[in-house]
């Protein structure tokens, strides 16, 4: 067993170093630059001139022969404890507590149900007109919609074809068990 021991660097070679990865966080800083350009005109590129996939409404896609790129804009939901609280009470006391189960799930914040809105006024159908309108006006004080910035992902087109046909192939093996499952319920 050899055990190496370790001297202490020059100041030469600490400058040395030092340089050296000096050098290398400038040529990343420019690498960043030139990314973050490149990644700009590809993103404007792809959302004035490309489509919207199928199944993929906040995508849109530009094809070139051997690359796909994808700029996908997400959402995302901002709870509003107060107005959830205030649209709380507001059932409870229209003797209408069970609604507001169906429209958020309590965790340690609340988060929106993905068929809320629909749900929320199918359940206040009943009432008039203005007591509804008030409710939906709750409601809406209740969460925030943010959009995110695009993102861009980039990859070989045959990739993403083969991806794309496993997905499909995935999703149809999926419509066929669910059709077997309600052939056997529906006998």
């Amino acid at each position: 067993m050899t055990t190496e021991t370790k001297t202490k660097p020059t100041s030469t070679q600490v400058d040395a170093l030092c340089e050296k990865f000096d050098a290398a966080k400038m040529e990343a800083d420019l690498a960043g630059q030139e990314l973050s350009k490149a990644k700009g005109e590809l993103l404007a590129m792809v959302q004035d001139f490309g489509y919207t996939p199928t199944n993929a409404e906040k995508t849109m896609r530009l094809e070139g022969t051997l690359y796909v790129a994808d700029a996908t804009t997400a959402s995302t939901f901002e709870i509003i404890e107060t107005s959830v609280g205030e649209l709380q009470s507001e059932l409870s006391r229209l003797k209408l507590p069970k609604v507001f189960g169906t429209l958020f799930q309590r965790k340690v914040k609340h988060s929106l149900k993905k068929d809320a809105a629909s749900t929320f006024k199918i359940a206040i159908g009943a009432f008039e007109e203005t007591t509804q309108t008030r409710l939906l006006g709750i409601f809406a004080t209740c969460f925030n919609v943010n959009t995110k910035a695009p993102a861009l992902s980039v990859e070989l087109a045959t990739a993403l074809r083969e991806k794309e046909a496993a997905a499909a192939e995935k999703a149809a093996k999926k419509a066929e068990r669910e059709a077997k499952k309600a052939k056997k319920g529906g006998k």
